[in-house]
């Protein structure tokens, strides 16, 4: 008869098999980690390419050259003078309402070797802020008389769209997620309201104020125009202006802090005039810390205005009695 030894798995066999079975389990932890970091890198440089396309978008165009000159004479600092032609290009260009430029408009200086127009100077020697001056001084021309073409949504082609190269070998489930990814992408990249900004402008924006708690010759009443971030301080600011009452009882921004932009073009408020008060820090995202400042100084001017209205009541009643009594 014959004997069959009956033996179990060697132990080597057995280290190979559960080897084999950790560097399957590896390589699937690994292809998700790898897929979920290509996924973040797409979002965010998505999310780039939308936060500019929304800026631009919400640029209120410049329609006369005069008015951008009084832009500019606002702007102290070559960089703010900078952003703002830079914002027009953008909003012209990438904006709501794309508009075109014919080579008689915006001549072969301004364009690159493929007929696209350059934002920025060919030679790094010739100065940026007098070549996009010119350049949207020209864009502005071109555009009087022109009809606004329609507003046009958020450009959808903003976010990469996987290539399927051979279809015929690619399976469905890899098919799926090509599909979905970008729809993922762009929904994880779209701009997003700022949860303290929006409500802080809202609030704020057109308020008037009086600053009362400083020196009787540092007082003053002013109008808030912007609430803005300062990215370096990580905080939310009013931007404001002085304010004086005419003679109608209107609260107005004196000529004196004012650049004339010519005729018929609206005043704008000097960069040095503006005055900023602090409302929000947000250096801790989970101690966002604001501030009541600018909210005493709006009750003070509430209650100023309301003990000017009663001493005012008081006056014409007592001028009224002494005429009755006439």
């Amino acid at each position: 008869m014959c004997c069959v030894r009956s033996t179990s798995t060697g132990r080597v066999t057995k280290l190979i098999r559960q080897n084999y079975a950790k560097d399957l389990f590896d390589s699937a932890e690994l292809r998700k980690k790898d897929h979920a970091a290509k996924l973040k890198d797409a979002a965010r440089l998505a999310a780039g390419r939308m936060t500019k396309a929304d800026a631009a978008m919400e640029v209120e165009l410049i329609e006369t050259e005069a008015q951008l000159l009084a832009e500019l004479d606002s702007a102290s600092a070559m960089c703010a003078k900078l952003d703002i032609l830079s914002a027009q290009f953008d909003g012209r260009l990438k904006g709501l309402d794309v508009r075109q430029y014919k080579m008689g408009d915006v001549g072969e200086k301004f364009r690159n070797k493929h007929g696209k127009i350059r934002k920025w100077p060919a030679d790094k020697g010739d100065s940026k802020l007098a070549y996009l001056q010119e350049l949207v001084v020209k864009m502005i021309a071109a555009d009087v008389g022109r009809e606004a073409p329609a507003a046009t949504p958020l450009p959808t082609n903003l976010v990469r769209r996987p290539h399927t190269i051979a279809p015929q070998f690619t399976t469905a489930l890899s098919k799926k997620v090509k599909k979905e990814q970008p729809e993922r992408v762009q929904l994880e990249s779209a701009p997003k309201d700022d949860p303290v900004g929006v409500p802080l402008l809202a609030k704020y924006k057109q308020k008037i104020f009086f600053e009362n708690d400083v020196p009787l010759k540092e007082q003053g009443t002013y109008q808030i125009l912007d609430v803005r971030y300062l990215e370096k301080r990580s905080e939310w600011v009013t931007c404001s202006a002085p304010v004086e009452k005419n003679g109608d009882g209107h609260w107005v921004i004196p000529a004196k802090h004012l650049v004339k932009g010519g005729s018929g073009s609206h005043a704008v408020v000097h960069s040095k005039s503006y005055e900023y008060h602090v409302l929000a820090d947000v250096s801790d995202p989970a101690n966002i810390l604001y501030g009541d400042c600018v909210d005493n100084y709006v009750q003070a001017h509430e209650a100023r205005e309301a003990a000017q209205g009663n001493v005012s009541k008081s006056h014409s009643a007592a001028t009224a009695g002494r005429k009755r009594k006439r």
